[in-house]
């Protein structure tokens, strides 16, 4: 097994907080992959906030955002540890 830290830009001195997390539901579609959250947070729009497409509209609701500076960690399975190290960075 192979895990990755996944840090704020400046970890760890001053970094910034607040990024949106993304691709966490194809990380989680991986074999052998589990992400887990230290510095995130669900943040929710004051507001239901409405997208707009072509002919569409949908609704978007909470947001996954930063909170910290260790932010995730990808821990990946493997047979061997360069297959466990790729598994993790595709996570």
């Amino acid at each position: 097994s192979v895990t990755v830290v996944m840090a704020s830009g400046g970890y760890p001195g001053q970094y910034e907080t607040g990024f949106e997390v993304t691709g966490l539901e194809q990380a989680g579609m991986l074999p052998g992959v589990t992400v887990f959250h230290a510095g995130t947070t669900v943040q929710k729009p004051e507001a239901p906030v409405v997208a707009r497409r072509k002919g569409s509209t949908t609704r978007v609701g909470p947001t996954l955002v930063t909170t910290g500076g260790r932010v995730l960690t990808v821990t990946a399975l493997g047979p061997t540890m360069p297959e466990a190290r790729n598994r993790a960075y595709l996570g």
